[in-house]
């Protein structure tokens, strides 16, 4: 179960679902409670959120977290001229996107030569400007944009739907060893903080605080960046999660 249809719904749209909420969670308690022997879900923040909602056993449902391709994703130390700062991911209304835009603007009124790179399906408006790079680029060819990136940003607002969320845009940050700047939410603080792969904003003021402190220390660009890409190899990499999983139906078949 990787998104609950409400949550999800209301994150992305900034607006309460009222009309389809009983109809969306009878869905979800059928499934999870007459159809469904196991519950995978990404994240333990999310395993305890499901289990209270419908009141599962913690017995019936699996971690089984987002990762990336460290094979595919290869790291480039080289870092770009011009300081440039990434997101990946659809630019709809509710995931903090105008908020990014907004905020690099600032610095780049402060004098910062600092350039926005937006990589996703447009959503919603994105003004046209020579510093700001908009493209829908296929996954495979995502990682060449990854070398020419200083930073990357995950800059989800406060919503459940992104507190438990471990999104593959953060996992495929890391593995392309380029260091996470994210708000404070639960799941992806906990990692970038457990292996020092970024940092973690209180607030946006604060994340482009620590935009332009990175955009002055190339060098813990580069050690935030690697030990993200260690982390990757070793825990958050598809293969070792498919043993994982293959452990978990095992179990399932033998009871």
């Amino acid at each position: 179960m990787h998104d609950l249809y409400l949550e999800q719904i209301e994150a992305f749209t900034e607006k309460k679902v009222y009309l389809r909420r009983i109809p969306a969670r009878l869905i979800d308690y059928i499934y999870l409670h007459i159809l469904g022997d196991a519950v995978l879900v990404i994240s333990p923040t999310y395993k305890d959120y499901i289990g209270h909602l419908f009141c599962i056993e913690p017995d019936k449902i699996h971690v089984f977290s987002n990762a990336s391709f460290p094979d595919l994703i290869k790291p480039n130390q080289n870092l770009p001229q011009v300081f440039t700062v990434l997101y990946a991911g659809s630019l709809m209304k509710g995931k903090g996107v105008l908020e990014l835009i907004n905020g690099v603007r600032k610095l780049r009124e402060k004098g910062l030569n600092i350039k926005l790179m937006l990589l996703g399906e447009t959503y919603s408006s994105v003004p046209k400007e020579e510093w700001i790079y908009v493209a829908h680029i296929p996954f495979m060819k995502i990682p060449v944009f990854y070398a020419k990136t200083n930073v990357c940003i995950i800059p989800f607002p406060k919503h459940i739907h992104y507190e438990y969320s471990r999104p593959i845009k953060l996992f495929d940050y890391m593995a392309a060893a380029r260091p996470v700047i994210s708000l404070n939410r639960i799941e992806i603080s906990q990692i970038i903080d457990k292996y020092d792969c970024g940092i973690v904003a209180q607030s946006y003021a604060d994340m482009f605080e620590q935009i332009e402190l990175l955009y002055h220390h190339p060098e813990l660009v580069k050690i935030l960046g690697n030990n993200g890409r260690k982390a990757v190899e070793s825990v958050f990499n598809w293969e070792r999660n498919v043993n994982k999983l293959r452990n978990i139906i095992e179990e399932l078949s033998g009871r």
